[in-house]
C-alpha cells in the first residue's frame, strides 16, 4: 500500500540518511501505534539507502524471542558483509555475550561485559568506514534486554560514523523498559518521528468508495484498512465495505504485536462488550489502573477500541474466539461475579453467567431470574429463555425454583407454548402446596386455560379466590378478569367457574386510574361471555383499551377480546386495522405467539369479508408460527378458518389435510370448538356427506343452547342446518329454520340476514326468488362479504335464465303461515298499517333504490333500512321488494322530504 500522509516523516528520515552518508551518524526513533506504518517507513528508508550505496542491517523484536539474550543483535550481525576472519571474531563475541547474559543477571537486567559491547561496536564502525550502514530494528520494544543494552551502547557512539540507526516502537502501551527510553531520549542526535492514524482524507486517497465507514471501522489504521480492502476485493467489490477474515486476522496481528497489557485489556473488553469503569476493567484484567488506562489508549490509537468498545463486532469476535474456551469461560465467570458484587444490572451479569456456564453457579439463580424478567420487558425473548434455561440447569430449591419455573413458562409462552408443559406441571404442584402468590397463581390459571386444562384452572381459581384479601383491589380486578376469561373460553363451565370465584370482592368501584383500562377490558369480556348484543358503550370500551394498552403477557389476551368485540359488531374494517397494527407491534417486539394470535384473528376477519385467499394465508401463517400442540384449545380458531377457506375455495383435499391435524380433547369444551365443528360440518356438506354435516351442525346447536350462547354472529347454525336440509331435499324444514332465524335477528346481523335471504330464495317458489335474491344482494353489499355476494349474483343469473319474465308476486314465501291474509298479498289498504318511517323506506324501495341508497337519502343506517323493510314485507304480506305494490309510490308523494332520485 502506498504511503499516504507520511511526507513529513519521510523528509525527516531522508535528512537523517543524507547526514549519515556525509559521515554524521545518528538515531531515528519511529513511534506509532501497531499497524500505523512504522515498519513501512523503515522499508522506505531501506529502499532509499541501498541505491545510495549503503548496507542495511535489519532485525525485528518479538515477544516469543524476548527471553533470548542478544537475539536481536545476532539478527543484525548475521547480515553484515564482514570478512571471514572478522565474521569468526564477531561470532565468538556474540557467544561470549550471550553466556554472560545468561550467567550474570541482576534482577531483570542481564550483565554483558563492556569489552563485548565495545568489540561489537568497533566491528560495525570499522565496517562503516568501507560502506555506510543503516541499522534498523523493528519493534524494538519487544527486543530482549541484552540487545537493548547494546543498542544504547551503539547509539552513544555513532554520531561520528557513517551509521544511521532506525528504531521503531509501539506507543501507548506501558513501556517494557522505561530506562531504555529514558537513555535513548537523552541522545542529542536522536530524531523522534511520531506517526498517527490516517485522516478521513487519507483513507479516501486509498479506498475510494465507502470512506466514512472504512475510516470508522479501521480507525485510520493502515494495516486494518488494507485488510478491509482485501475483504472487499475477496467479496467481488460489489459493496464499498466488506468485513471478513482478513480484517479479523489483522486485528489479532495488531494485538499480538503490541504490548502484553494491550492484549489483556482487549480480551477483557471483548468479554465485557460494553464500557466499564476503569477500576472494574483494571480488576478484571488484573492490572493497576494506570497500566489499564495506557493499554486502552494504545488500543484506541491503533483503531481497535473506542471508549472501551470494539469499532466493529467482527473484531470483538476475533479476539473472543482466539482465546481458548476454558480461558474465555473463566473470564466470563470472573466478570459475572465482579459485576454482581459491584451492583451491575441483572441482565449485564446474566450475559456473563450464561457465557461462563459455571458448574457451581447457585449464587446466580436469582440474578438469572431477574434478568429473564428484565429481558422480557425489553422484548429480548432469546436472552430471557437463555437465562431461564441456565437457572433451570443450575438448579434451585423452594421459592427460587418456583420463580424460575414461572419465568420459564412466561418466556416459552411467547415463543412456543408447547415447550411449557414440564414447568407448568411444576407450578400446579407449587400452587397446591401454597408456594405461589395470587398474581403468580392467576397467571398460571390463564396458561392452564390456554392449554386445555379447565379442571385444574377452576380448582386453582377457587384456591386463589379464597386466599385473596378483600382490601386488595388489584387482586380483585385480576380475579374478576380471570373469571371472565375462563367463562368466555369455556362457556359450558360458567356456573362452576363463577361458583369457584365467589362473589366479586368489594372495592372495584374505587379502583384508581391505573386499573380503569383493565376494568374496561373486563366489561368487554363480560359482554362477549354473556352473549348480549355488542352495545355502543362496549365498543367504546374496546377501542379505548386498544388505543391505550401496550402489548404485554398480561394484556395480549385483553387486546384479542377487544378485537373480537369489534368483529361481533360487524366492525370488520376497524377490526382488520387493529389487527394490522397489533401484528406489526408483535413482530417488532419479537413475540411470535402474539403475532400468530392476531394473524389468526385477522384470518377470521378476512373470512367474514369473503376474502378466501387472504383468510387462508393468514390462518396458515399463524399455524406455522409454532407447533400445533402449542396452540392448546385456541387452535380451533385458526384451524377452522383454514378448513373453511379451503373448503369454500373448492380445495377439498387441502381441507382434509387440515382436518387431520390433531386437536386437544378439551377443544370441544371450549368456544373455539364450535368454530371447528362448524368448519368440519361445512366440509362434510361441500363434499356430499350430508348426514355427517347434519350431526356437526346439530351438535353446534345443542352446545350453544346449553351454554346460553345462541348468537348468530358467533356461529349461524340455523343457516348451516337450513342449507343441509335443502341439500337433503327438505325445503319445508329449511324454510321453517330460516323463518325462525330471520324473525329473531338483532343488530349487527346483516351478514347472517343476507345469507338467510339467499337460502330462503333457494327454498322458495320460482316466482319469489328474484325479489329475495335482490334483497340478499342489497344487504350483503353493505357488509362487504364478497363470497356471499358472489353466490347471490350467481343465483340471480341462474334465476334469470330459468325465469326470463317477471312472475306474479302473490305467493306467500313462508308457506301461507299467515292464514287468510295470505290470499290478498300486497293489498293497498294494508299500506295504512305502515308507520311514516316504514312508508318512506318502502316507497324508495318500490322505486328501485337499493338499501345503501335509501340509507344515504334518509340518513339512516343500512341495518335500520333492512329492519324497516322486514316489517313492511310482513305487514303487506309480500316476499320482497319486487312484490311491493305500486300504490306506495303514489301515497308517498305526500311526504315532501322524500327524494325522487338518489345518486348511487
Amino acid at each position: 500500500m502506498a504511503l499516504v500522509e507520511r511526507k513529513n516523516e519521510l523528509d525527516t528520515l531522508e535528512q537523517a540518511l543524507d547526514a549519515c552518508l556525509r559521515g554524521h551518524g545518528g538515531v531515528a526513533l519511529i513511534s506509532a501505534p501497531v499497524g500505523c506504518g512504522k515498519t513501512a517507513l523503515w522499508h522506505a528508508v531501506q529502499q532509499r539507502a541501498t541505491p545510495a550505496g549503503a548496507v542495511c542491517l535489519s532485525a525485528t523484536g518479538s515477544r516469543v524471542e524476548s527471553s533470548l539474550a542478544l537475539g536481536v543483535v545476532d539478527q543484525l550481525f548475521a547480515g553484515a558483509p564482514f570478512a571471514e576472519d572478522q565474521r569468526v571474531r564477531v561470532g565468538r563475541l556474540l557467544r561470549e555475550g550471550t553466556l554472560n547474559a545468561m550467567l550474570y543477571e541482576t534482577g531483570a537486567v542481564p550483565l554483558v561485559s563492556a569489552e563485548v559491547f565495545g568489540a561489537l561496536t568497533e566491528a560495525l564502525v570499522e565496517l562503516s568506514e568501507r560502506v555506510p550502514l543503516v541499522i534498523g530494528v523493528d519493534d524494538v520494544h519487544l527486543a530482549d534486554a541484552a540487545s537493548r543494552q547494546f543498542l544504547l551502547y551503539l547509539a552513544r557512539r555513532v554520531h561520528r560514523a557513517r551509521v544511521l540507526m532506525v528504531l521503531t516502537e509501539c506507543v501507548g502501551a506501558q513501556p517494557s523498559d522505561p530506562l531504555f527510553r529514558a537513555e535513548l531520549d537523552s541522545q542529542r542526535h536522536l530524531r523522534q518521528i511520531l506517526v498517527g492514524a490516517l485522516s478521513r482524507a487519507g483513507v479516501a486517497a486509498l479506498a475510494g468508495d465507502g470512506v466514512a465507514e472504512l475510516h470508522r471501522i479501521s480507525g485510520g489504521n493502515p494495516r486494518l484498512l488494507t485488510a478491509l480492502l482485501l475483504d472487499r476485493q475477496a467479496a467481488g467489490g460489489t459493496e464499498p465495505v466488506a468485513v471478513a477474515d482478513a480484517f479479523a486476522q489483522a486485528v489479532l496481528n495488531c494485538l499480538y504485536r503490541s504490548d502484553a497489557t494491550v492484549l489483556r485489556v482487549a480480551r477483557m473488553a471483548a468479554v465485557l462488550d460494553e464500557p466499564a469503569p476503569l477500576a472494574v476493567l483494571a480488576e478484571l484484567a488484573e492490572l493497576d489502573p494506570a497500566a489499564t488506562s495506557g493499554a486502552l489508549a494504545a488500543a484506541a490509537g491503533m483503531g481497535i477500541l473506542r471508549e472501551g468498545r470494539f469499532h466493529h463486532p467482527r473484531a470483538r469476535a476475533a479476539v473472543l474466539y482466539a482465546m481458548p474456551a476454558p480461558e474465555r469461560a473463566a473470564l466470563h465467570e470472573r466478570a459475572a461475579r465482579l459485576l454482581h458484587a459491584t451492583g451491575a444490572a441483572a441482565i449485564q451479569v446474566a450475559r456473563h453467567a450464561i457465557a461462563a456456564s459455571p458448574a457451581d453457579g447457585g449464587w446466580s439463580v436469582p440474578v438469572l431470574r431477574d434478568a429473564a424478567e428484565a429481558a422480557l420487558e425489553d422484548d429480548d425473548t432469546a436472552l430471557a429463555l437463555d437465562c431461564c434455561r441456565m437457572a433451570d440447569r443450575i438448579g434451585a430449591y423452594g421459592p427460587q425454583r418456583t420463580a424460575v419455573a414461572a419465568a420459564l413458562v412466561r418466556t416459552q409462552w411467547r415463543l412456543d407454548p408447547s415447550a411449557a408443559d414440564r414447568p407448568l406441571g411444576e407450578l400446579v404442584t407449587a400452587a397446591r402446596a401454597g408456594h405461589l402468590s395470587v398474581p403468580q397463581g392467576l397467571e398460571l390459571i390463564r396458561h392452564l386455560m390456554w392449554h386445555g386444562r379447565p379442571e385444574q384452572a377452576v380448582e386453582l381459581l377457587r384456591r386463589f379466590a379464597a386466599a385473596a384479601e378483600p382490601a386488595d383491589v388489584p387482586a380483585a380486578i385480576e380475579l374478576q378478569l380471570v373469571r371472565q376469561q375462563l367463562c368466555y373460553v369455556y362457556p359450558g363451565r360458567s356456573g362452576q367457574i363463577r361458583a369457584a370465584a365467589g362473589p366479586p370482592l368489594p372495592g372495584l368501584g374505587h379502583a384508581g386510574a391505573d386499573w380503569s383500562v383493565r376494568l374496561q377490558a373486563g366489561r368487554v369480556v363480560e359482554a362477549l361471555t354473556t352473549g348480549a348484543a355488542i352495545s355502543d358503550e362496549t365498543l367504546g370500551d374496546a377501542e379505548h383499551v386498544l388505543r391505550t394498552v401496550r402489548l404485554t403477557d398480561d394484556t395480549v389476551g385483553l387486546a384479542a377480546y377487544c378485537v373480537e368485540a369489534l368483529i361481533g359488531a360487524e366492525r370488520l374494517d376497524a377490526a382488520a386495522s387493529w389487527c394490522d397494527g397489533l401484528i406489526r407491534e408483535a413482530g417488532a417486539r419479537r413475540a411470535p405467539v402474539w403475532r400468530a394470535l392476531f394473524r389468526a384473528i385477522r384470518a377470521g376477519v378476512n373470512l367474514r369479508r369473503g376474502n378466501l385467499a387472504e383468510a387462508e394465508e393468514d390462518s396458515r401463517g399463524a399455524l406455522t408460527q409454532f407447533s400445533p400442540k402449542g396452540w392448546g384449545v385456541i387452535i380451533g380458531a385458526p384451524l377452522s378458518t383454514l378448513i373453511l377457506s379451503t373448503t369454500m375455495a373448492g380445495h377439498h383435499d387441502q381441507a382434509v389435510n387440515h382436518l387431520n391435524v390433531r386437536v386437544p380433547a378439551a377443544l370441544f369444551q371450549a368456544r373455539t370448538g364450535l368454530l371447528y365443528l362448524r368448519a368440519r360440518g361445512r366440509h362434510h356438506l361441500a363434499t356430499g356427506n350430508r348426514q355427517a354435516a347434519l350431526k356437526d351442525f346439530t351438535t353446534c346447536r345443542d352446545l350453544m343452547r346449553s351454554w346460553g350462547l345462541d348468537l348468530p354472529t358467533l356461529l349461524p347454525w340455523r343457516i348451516d342446518l337450513a342449507e343441509t336440509y335443502l341439500a337433503l331435499g327438505d325445503q319445508a324444514q329449511a324454510r321453517a329454520i330460516l323463518r325462525d332465524q330471520l324473525d329473531h335477528l338483532g343488530p349487527h346481523t346483516d351478514r347472517v340476514r343476507g345469507a338467510g335471504l339467499r337460502l330462503l330464495a333457494n327454498a322458495s317458489e320460482p316466482e319469489h326468488r328474484a325479489g329475495l335474491l335482490h334483497d340478499a344482494a342489497s344487504v350483503l353489499e353493505a357488509t362487504g362479504d364478497h363470497h356471499q355476494l358472489m353466490l347471490v349474483r350467481a343465483d340471480l343469473l341462474t334465476d334469470q335464465q330459468r325465469q326470463p319474465r317477471e312472475t306474479p308476486a302473490g305467493h306467500n314465501v313462508l308457506g301461507g303461515h299467515r292464514g287468510a291474509s295470505a290470499q290478498r298479498p300486497g293489498r293497498p289498504d294494508h299500506i295504512a298499517e305502515l308507520s311514516d318511517a316504514e312508508l318512506r323506506v318502502a316507497a324508495l324501495a318500490a322505486r328501485g333504490h337499493t338499501n345503501p341508497q335509501i340509507a344515504r337519502s334518509l340518513f339512516l343506517t343500512v341495518s335500520t333500512v333492512e329492519q324497516h323493510l322486514t316489517r313492511v314485507y310482513r305487514k303487506l304480506n309480500v316476499p320482497g321488494r319486487s312484490a311491493l305494490p305500486r300504490e306506495l309510490t303514489r301515497r308517498s308523494r305526500g311526504y315532501g322530504g322524500l327524494p325522487r332520485a338518489v345518486s348511487p
